[in-house]
């Protein structure tokens, strides 16, 4: 890892704060990246990479992202009873909240946010506001 807290032109204007290099038999670099890349699709990530003090402080934020989905047989409910859409988005943010992924609130945001359609019955929903860690919740009537 190579820091750049003030950045370094890389050409053609392209501002690089931190450089990683990497080094691996065949293809474990596979793995390497997919995690890197994961953990720098995080939101604010890069700024705090950018303003890590230490190379102990920019290994923590690196290896603290991303955290696991929360998915297990608590997070589903089957044949819910319930009289439209609604009522079916409470449960799901119901579930994901026992599980605490998500704060007070969550079912709220769900509701300001359009359901897409993946055919067949199946709708996702999703959002970012108050969530503390990844879950997912799947919910039938």
């Amino acid at each position: 890892l190579m820091q750049f807290p003030e950045g370094v032109d890389w050409g053609d204007g392209q501002m690089v704060y931190l450089a990683i290099g990497i080094a691996a038999k065949s293809d474990e670099h596979l793995r390497l990246l997919q995690l890197l890349t994961r953990a720098l699709g995080e939101e604010d990530l890069d700024q705090a990479l950018r303003e890590a003090k230490s190379p102990e402080d920019l290994l923590k934020l690196l290896q603290g992202a991303p955290q696991e989905l929360a998915l297990d047989a608590q997070m589903i409910s089957l044949g819910v009873s319930a009289d439209d859409f609604e009522e079916l988005v409470w449960r799901g943010a119901r579930l994901l909240r026992k599980a605490d992924c998500v704060s007070n609130g969550f079912a709220a945001v769900l509701q300001q946010v359009e359901a897409l359609s993946l055919g067949d019955g199946l709708w996702w929903l999703h959002s970012e506001q108050t969530v503390k860690r990844p879950g997912l919740a799947f919910v039938t009537p």
